[in-house]
């Protein structure tokens, strides 16, 4: 990862500092969370379908998948 990354920064978490969210009924920290929640990846044993995909779902689709899960 060093090769692919400039710098490499850690971070304390103790000395993170709040910053309050002045947004009414905090949008903002809503949206913020919302947005990192879809970003992560699943990583349990279930087959998880994206919202909205860019094809029709038929079941023969997922057997590759199911197999490779057994």
């Amino acid at each position: 990862m060093t090769a692919l990354e400039d710098t490499i920064e850690v971070l304390d978490p103790a000395k993170t500092a709040l910053v309050p969210d002045a947004s009414p009924t905090y949008n903002a920290a809503i949206l913020y969370l919302e947005s990192l929640r879809r970003r992560s990846v699943a990583n349990d044993e279930n087959i998880h379908l994206g919202h909205r995909g860019v094809m029709n779902l038929v079941p023969y689709q997922l057997d590759p998948a199911l197999q490779a899960l057994k």
